[in-house]
C-alpha cells in the first residue's frame, strides 16, 4: 500500500514522502497513529506542497544546528565527581549530567536523549561526547571528569572515618521524648 508520511518515521522517511509499505503496517500502525495517510490522487498533490515546506523548514533547522555546533565543538565541560585513588568514580557521569553541564557552561539546553553516550562515564579523565543538535548535525564536546574528593582505600582510613563518626555521635546531646511532648501542648 502506498502512503504519504505526515512526519518523520524511523527507517521509513520524512513528512511528504510517498512510500510503499505492507497493508498491515499501514492500517494497524501508521494511519491510526496519524503518522501517514493513504496516497490518493488529491493527497499526492498535497504531499508535494508538504515536501516543499518541509525542505524549507529543514534547511533553516540545519543552519541553526550548524551554528550551534560551531559554538559547541571543541568545548571542554568540567564535571566534578567523587573518585577513588585509582581514578575510578564512585557512581558515574551520565547523559543527564553532561546535559546539565552543557546548559550551565554554554546556556544551550539539550535534551539528555540527544547526548551520544553509549554507557555512563566511570573514570576520571577526558572523554569525547557527541551532542545531536539535529539528525544530520552532531557537535563533539570534551567532558573532563575531575575528582572533587579522592577517597583512599584501606582499612586505616576506614577505621579513622568510623572513629570520627563515633566521636561526632557522642557530642550530640540525647533528647528525652517526654521533653518534646510537653513543648507541643
Amino acid at each position: 500500500m502506498k502512503v504519504i508520511l505526515k512526519g518523520y518515521v524511523d527507517n521509513l522517511g520524512d513528512a511528504g514522502d510517498i512510500v510503499e509499505v505492507a497493508n498491515g503496517y499501514a492500517n494497524n500502525f501508521l494511519i491510526p497513529q496519524n503518522l501517514a495517510m493513504r496516497a490518493t490522487k488529491g493527497a499526492v498533490a498535497d504531499s508535494e506542497a508538504l515536501m516543499r515546506s518541509r525542505q524549507k523548514r529543514e534547511a533553516v533547522e540545519i543552519a541553526q544546528a550548524e551554528e550551534q555546533a560551531k559554538g559547541l565543538s571543541g568545548r571542554v565541560l568540567v564535571i566534578q565527581a567523587t573518585a577513588g585513588e585509582d581514578g575510578t568514580l564512585y557512581g558515574s557521569v551520565g547523559k543527564r549530567d553532561v546535559a546539565d553541564a552543557l546548559a550551565s557552561a554554554t546556556g544551550v539546553t539539550v535534551d539528555s536523549k540527544k547526548i551520544d553516550l553509549d554507557r555512563p562515564i566511570k573514570a576520571v579523565g577526558q572523554h569525547e561526547v557527541g551532542v545531536r543538535l539535529h539528525r544530520e548535525v552532531v557537535a563533539t564536546v570534551t567532558v573532563d571528569v575531575v575528582a572533587d574528593e579522592v577517597i583512599e582505600s584501606g582499612s586505616e582510613v576506614l577505621e579513622e572515618a568510623l572513629a570520627e563518626d563515633a566521636v561526632d555521635e557522642a557530642d550530640v546531646p540525647a533528647t528525652d521524648p517526654a521533653d518534646t511532648e510537653d513543648d507541643e501542648v
